[in-house]
């Protein structure tokens, strides 16, 4: 009998990179998205709001990423990726069998990719260009999708690294057929390099160097206008945009170049020349191939002169400029085309500008519309992309979050829209909220979120959203664990010696229930505790502290206070006004990241002291009445490999139990309670495993708080680092995960021992394993998730034979397509509240939170 059929994923919660070239908007009918995340390409629906798939890599760090401009003929959308590890890989979209696929992969540069951008010919061909680190920009040309690229070019330019490129075609006359390639490269010497090729040959020709930039050239962007030139947006870290204008008009240009010439230049008829010759500091005539020959000749080759000249200098951004981006080309209904000429710069100033010409104004080009984040938690943003449409713009910040805005015809003005979001560094821990119905994921990026399901409204697929930022840290956190003796309360432990725990407040219960529907078990204790509704962060401190009635925030010098989330009114709800519902931060929908940012804080409610090292892992116990929590710091000494335990009912402080519990000679990487908390279970990177037994405390716990004492000790359990550990349901085994490639399954057969019932050997590294919560076949079977050092998650079932030994096999191995991209520090499992169908959350060193349905 088959026991999982399938598992789907459900939610993938991941952000961009931080690099100006790794988000990308197709300009195609779908107007889907793509961007870098960590060793993975996201791949967004149009309107941002989920993750619909994950491109594994695994070459390193995803720094560009371009789509290639879609064939109307050509059934497949195309995506280039760039790594740091020197990789090019060409992924192909197939709309018959909806999976992206790898073509490509080129790997002729020497050290990390930093750009990538392409051009499709007028006969399908299409050209690429990628800048590196190495120094050298390679060109790379395919004349269809059913042939290889091949490596047509590399230009060298030494000890100066290209940050950016990008291709345009140009039309150099009406009645010429061939078109000419035009390329733009800039990077640490502050100018721009201006290439161009003919059809002619494959070979890039060097036509000018463009200077006035003072500093790196971050973002460089091609449009074509109507009338048939080219214009050329530099950006750069000097803070300013510089335009350029391509134009066939070079009558003029000689006419003014003659005047400053004397008669014997004149009469040397120097017209004809292919190398450049400038007009003052801004203006430039080069000569190209044009492509055609001349009288049929094999050796004359016509060339056609252009102008290169300096359009205008925008200066608005008080700070570097990293990205530009021309409006896309609008195609009315009879096929007429228009470039419209608005351009998008992002920076690290918080704000994104779109720019126009003003037509009433000589065409001076101005700030038509700025759009940005004030609050103080912003770095500014990397790179910005217009929507297909234009009616939209998205942008990634420092933080790797996402920010997207659109335009709305009613009222004439740009406003800000829900995105995905995610964890910006290795995530740490996971873990469900007491009730099973929302998630808790805590990061290196020093944050805890929550992510919760979006109510739905209709029958269309349930969707997943960030709906708070619970703790902002000063911190790196490491661990985190639920306090179920009351709902909404959490512990979390980071790179400090200190264990803080939060509590909920009023808006964010409201706020849960009208943004996913999820009600709330709300016990007599929570029933007659205030819970806070105003919620700061001190300056210079790391505690979420609670304001009281009339108390005001400290406000920063940006004039934005920390966090709002009103007066305190512990009759406020879903019922309230809208004006007073928004007034405390209480949301219908998922929060935008200036919200999540802002508004979302948990107030701190306990610090607890005690370890001497770093947090590593917290642990709780499952009951409900009464919890005590579990803690472990770092150890390099026995005499630190301590569990402390703490007895969550004690006010105002919790106090810690005496006598730690020993058993360990280095760092505990995890502890877990056993189902009915009659077992602590600890596993340490000294390869051993230890069982502590309550021995005060009937199951009933009339005596409180309960004692544990040493009950069992497995040393050398494995033959390396033990990474993780779980429970079955029934609490009758448990399994360990190490680093020996092993998950070994121990029961106790005899009292006071637990003997080694069964073992699964991996391939690689396990570093993370859990069981599901529920038995199969009347208790004697089970179903558990092993994870692996690569990313890889396999589902296994055991069951115990008439000898009572356990068999197991292997259900299912997750498609690579779905997986993580590196090691999986934690799954945890939940029996869904609503369609009682089993889930199970994942996480990882590779910045993400996955959510799977078991079938």
């Amino acid at each position: 009998m088959v026991v999982v059929a399938d598992v789907h994923p459900r939610h993938a919660s991941v952000n961009c990179n931080r690099k100006p070239a790794a988000l990308s908007w197709v300009n195609h009918e779908s107007g889907i998205i793509a961007f870098g995340a960590h060793s993975s390409v996201a791949i967004c629906d149009s309107h941002c709001q989920k993750v619909i798939s994950v491109l594994r890599c695994c070459g390193g760090r995803i720094n560009a990423v371009s789509w290639i401009s879609p064939q109307n003929s050509g059934p497949n959308l195309e995506l280039i990726s760039g790594t740091s590890e020197n990789e090019i890989i060409i992924w192909s979209f197939n709309s018959s069998s909806l999976k992206y696929r790898q073509t490509a992969v080129l790997t002729d540069h020497s050290a990390s990719i930093t750009s990538i951008t392409s051009y499709r010919l007028r006969n399908g061909a299409v050209i690429m260009a990628s800048t590196s680190c190495d120094g050298t920009v390679k060109i790379w040309r395919r004349e269809n999708q059913d042939n290889e690229w091949k490596l047509i070019q590399s230009l060298e330019f030494g000890r100066f690294s290209m940050e950016c490129a990008s291709l345009s075609g140009f039309q150099v006359s009406d009645s010429l057929k061939d078109e000419i390639v035009i390329l733009a490269v800039g990077g640490l010497d502050h100018k721009i390099h201006l290439f161009s090729c003919s059809d002619l040959d494959h070979n890039f020709s060097k036509l000018v160097e463009l200077e006035g930039h003072e500093d790196w050239i971050r973002s460089l962007a091609f449009c074509t206008t109507d009338s048939g030139d080219v214009f050329l947006a530099s950006a750069s870290q000097d803070t300013k945009i510089r335009l350029w204008r391509i134009s066939r008009n070079a009558k003029s240009f000689l006419e003014n170049f003659d005047d400053h010439r004397d008669d014997d230049e004149k009469a040397s008829h120097r017209h004809d020349f292919a190398a450049l010759k400038s007009f003052g500091r801004f203006r430039h005539l080069v000569s190209v191939p044009s492509g055609d020959k001349d009288n049929n000749s094999s050796d004359d080759v016509t060339l056609i002169r252009i102008v290169v000249s300096f359009e205008a200098l925008l200066s608005g951004h008080e700070d570097w400029v990293y990205s530009v981006c021309w409006h896309p080309m609008k195609v009315n209904e009879h096929g007429e085309k228009h470039q419209p000429m608005s351009l998008l710069s992002a920076s690290i100033d918080k704000t994104m500008i779109i720019w126009k010409p003003d037509l009433l104004n000589d065409g001076v080009w101005v700030d038509e519309v700025r759009v940005g984040e004030t609050n103080i938690h912003s770095q500014g943003f990397y790179g910005g992309v217009f929507s297909p449409s234009g009616k939209a713009i998205l942008a990634h910040s420092y933080s790797g979050s996402l920010h997207l805005w659109h335009y709305d015809d009613n009222f004439s003005g740009w406003h800000p829209r829900v995105t995905v979001s995610g964890h910006f560094e290795a995530v740490m821990d996971i873990c469900w909220d007491s009730e099973k119905k929302y998630l808790l994921s805590a990061s290196t990026d020093k944050t805890v979120r929550i992510f919760a399901p979006r109510l739905q409204r209709d029958d269309s697929e349930e969707v997943w959203h960030e709906i708070a930022r619970s703790q902002i840290h000063g911190y790196a956190m490491n661990t985190l664990c639920v306090i179920p003796s009351k709902p909404h309360r959490y512990a979390s432990g980071a790179a400090e010696k200190v264990i803080r725990v939060f509590e909920a407040p009023q808006p964010f219960i409201a706020s849960l229930e009208s943004i996913s529907g999820i009600k709330t078990t709300r016990t007599i204790d929570d029933a007659n505790t205030q819970r806070a509704l105003r919620v700061t962060v001190p300056e210079l401190g790391l505690s979420n502290k609670s304001l009281d009635d009339g108390e005001i925030a400290p406000t920063h010098d940006d004039g934005m206070i920390d966090l709002s989330y009103g007066t305190r009114n512990e009759n406020i709800g879903l019922d309230s006004s809208v004006d007073q519902k928004e007034s405390i931060g209480i949301e219908n929908e998922p929060p935008i990241e200036h919200k999540l940012s802002s508004r979302t804080l948990w107030p701190e409610i306990q610090k607890l002291y005690g370890h001497g090292y770093e947090l590593i892992t917290l642990a709780s116990t499952h009951s409900r009445e009464r919890t005590l929590l579990a803690s472990s710091s770092a150890a390099k000494q026995s005499i630190h490999a301590v569990v402390r335990l703490w007895d969550t009912t004690t006010l105002p402080t919790w106090q810690e139990l005496p006598n730690p519990l020993h058993s360990h000679s280095l760092t505990i990487t995890q502890l877990e309670f056993s189902p009915n908390d009659e077992f602590l279970l600890s596993v340490s990177r000294d390869r051993s495993f230890s069982i502590f037994q309550r021995t005060s405390g009937a199951k009933e716990l009339e005596t409180w708080p309960p004692e544990y004492k040493l009950q069992f000790s497995k040393k050398k359990a494995h033959s390396r680092i033990i990474w993780g550990c779980g429970w079955s349901p029934d609490g009758r085994f448990f399994a360990t995960a190490s680093r020996d490639k092993k998950v070994k399954i121990w029961s106790q057969i005899h009292s006071g021992e637990w003997n080694l019932v069964s073992e699964i050997t991996m391939k690689l590294s396990v570093t993370s394993v859990s069981f599901s919560p529920q038995t199969l076949n009347d208790s004697k079977g089970y179903l558990i998730a092993i994870g692996l050092e690569n990313g890889f998650i396999e589902i296994w079932s055991g069951s115990e034979d008439s000898t009572n030994a356990m068999k197991w096999k292997c259900e299912l191995k997750l498609d690579e397509s779905i997986c993580h991209c590196s090691s999986v520090r934690r799954i945890v499992w939940r029996r869904n509240p609503i369609t009682e169908s089993l889930q199970f959350a994942s996480c990882s060193l590779d910045h993400s939170v996955r959510i799977f349905d078991v079938s």
